[in-house]
């Protein structure tokens, strides 16, 4: 009996072990099956939450990080002035003259270039156009290392005297519209502002110019300002500040060595400048302060395309993460759920061996008369102090606005005032003509493209939060189903079994709100310059934004609940 018992005994240990080996050789696959076992609505969320994320972060990256396709971004700087007395009122940009000494006299610069953009109006081939174009100095390519896609760049030799060097190059997406990818376009003459130019090169393939979002289609050197700038101040003028700056390092030369160094040489070259300032007026104050400042530029120079939407895409990009941040804790949420309910499987699992300046011109004018307040530029500033002339004193403006009022419809005016142009002088451009609803909606256009995107993301996080909490109560009820089946055998209603989880679902949503609406008064101090015609902590904004939330997401709490007053009873009673 004894060794009978021994046998028994041994075989039970064998038994036990062998079913032990069992449980280790199924735990990898086991293992992955409750891994993989993700409730659709977790995997929508991922896959929505990462969408989103992609797709913002691709913007951004083309607006505000993308390099510069030219030689070693890395070290191109873009120079500018700033002020202690009021940071961000310097000037941005530089008269020649004192670029031309600061680009010769500096010793941590391996080249310098100026460059300044302007609308021109190009005619050749019996066709006229508005262009963007831009000025340049004679070493703008080579500074950055652009070689040209056909014949030549403009050189120091095209940029020494003024007026005598008519030759423009062309960018290569202008060559391929404008002159059909012509070859033999090396050569042509082209009517620039009136004035010939000689078409010497077309600019690489891929490369569009320094600032994000300004591709000028023909650069003409900048000792050529006074033709393509009629009745403009002269080039040598040390008050005719027009041009932007940018400067490539030395190798070696850090960028707070390069301001210190470059800023000593600025103020000796601005000395006479400084001496004839005076006065104790703001800008005059400014303009005596101002030192010399460096910028990286290897996503490009400061731009109206990355100032107006470089706030705005941060925005958003915090947005997006909010996004994606929801879409985790609804993965998240879920396994928690799962695990509160395989506790124990999970605490066996893990004996097994589971692992764990601005300066102003004044001049006396006879006002005669007082109108009222207008706005011109933007909307969101407040109407500037304004002067009207007759243009019978104003012989050398260079570009003129028609303002034309209809009887009709302003739209149906356009051809016929085109025709008219074209009849008076066929060389003349008649462009960017536009009603005035049209003006007003461009100029609040990143506002309501901010407007637009953020409610479409804000609806996006609403449906992942809801996705989210949809998934849980679901799951909840599921787990819940043979207590829910026994409370109705004992005579509870299908109403009260409703509220029962609905108030589960109501008491989430209001300890979400009582946490985020203190996070969204303070996130308002983001958007408070993206705004127009609103205040960032509008109440009744915040109050319908409260309202649409919670039906919303009492809505993703109800489907569950009345799931579960549906529930038979003796069905739910053999569920386990």
């Amino acid at each position: 009996m004894i060794l009978q018992s021994g046998d028994q005994d041994r075989e039970k240990k064998s038994s036990r072990y062998s079913r032990v080996a069992r449980t280790r050789s199924l735990l990898p696959s086991e293992l992955t099956a409750i891994t993989c076992d993700f409730d659709p609505s977790a995997a929508l969320s991922l896959a929505l939450g990462i969408g989103a994320n992609t797709a913002i972060f691709s913007l951004l990256d083309a607006v505000l990080l993308k390099r510069l396709p030219v030689k070693h971004p890395e070290q191109l700087v873009v120079v500018g002035t700033d002020t202690p007395e009021q940071p961000s009122r310097g000037i941005s940009s530089f008269s020649y003259p004192v670029f031309r000494e600061l680009r010769e006299k500096n010793s941590v610069f391996s080249g310098m270039f100026a460059h300044s953009a302007l609308s021109m109006s190009m005619s050749g081939g019996g066709q006229s156009e508005r262009v963007l174009g831009e000025l340049v100095s004679g070493d703008f390519f080579a500074v950055l290392g652009v070689n040209p896609h056909l014949g030549r760049v403009l050189t120091g030799a095209d940029d020494q005297t003024p007026g005598a060097h008519p030759v423009a190059v062309i960018s290569y997406n202008f060559w391929q519209r404008r002159f059909g990818a012509d070859p033999g376009i090396i050569g042509q003459t082209i009517s620039l502002n009136g004035y010939p130019f000689s078409v010497i090169g077309v600019a690489s393939q891929g490369f569009h110019g320094v600032q994000v979002g300004v591709a000028p289609d023909v650069r003409v050197p900048v000792m050529m300002n006074s033709q393509v700038r009629p009745g403009g101040s002269p080039v040598e003028s040390r008050g005719n500040m027009f041009l932007g700056v940018m400067a490539r390092l030395r190798d070696g030369v850090s960028l707070a060595q390069a301001r210190g160094q470059a800023d000593a040489v600025f103020q000796v070259i601005r000395e006479p400048d400084v001496r004839r300032s005076r006065g104790d007026s703001l800008d005059a104050r400014i303009f005596r302060s101002l030192y010399l400042r460096l910028d990286s530029a290897k996503t490009g120079g400061s731009s109206n395309l990355s100032r107006q939407f470089g706030q705005p895409l941060f925005v958003l990009m915090c947005l997006i993460g909010v996004v994606l941040l929801i879409a985790c804790l609804n993965v998240a949420n879920l396994i928690l759920a799962r695990a509160a309910t395989r506790q124990k499987e999970i605490a066996v699992r893990l004996a097994l061996g589971a692992g764990r300046l601005r300066l102003e011109n004044y001049k006396d004018l006879e006002i005669v008369g007082v109108v009222a307040d207008a706005k011109y530029p933007n909307l969101k500033e407040a109407a500037p102090q304004t002067a009207y002339l007759p243009f019978s004193q104003y012989d050398s403006l260079r570009q003129r606005t028609l303002c034309v009022r209809a009887a009709g419809n302003a739209s149906a005016l356009i051809a016929a005032i085109r025709r008219e142009a074209r009849s008076l002088d066929p060389q003349l451009p008649v462009f960017n003509v536009k009603t005035f609803a049209e003006q007003i909606n461009e100029s609040i256009s990143r506002e309501r493209l901010v407007a637009l995107l953020s409610s479409f993301f804000g609806l996006f996080a609403l449906l992942l939060a809801c996705l989210g909490l949809y998934g849980v109560m679901a799951y909840a009820v599921a787990r819940r189903t043979r207590e829910i089946g026994i409370r109705m055998a004992l005579g509870a209603r299908p109403g009260a079994v409703l509220w029962l989880v609905l108030r589960e679902t109501l008491l989430l949503i209001f300890i979400g709100i009582v946490i985020g609406l203190p996070v969204a008064l303070a996130a308002t101090r983001l958007t408070e310059g993206l705004l127009f015609g609103l205040t960032p902590n509008d109440p009744l904004t915040l109050a319908l934004a409260t309202l649409a939330l919670i039906a919303i997401a009492a809505l993703a709490g109800y489907l569950p609940a009345r799931r579960a007053a549906r529930v038979d009873p003796l069905v739910a009673l053999r569920f386990e």
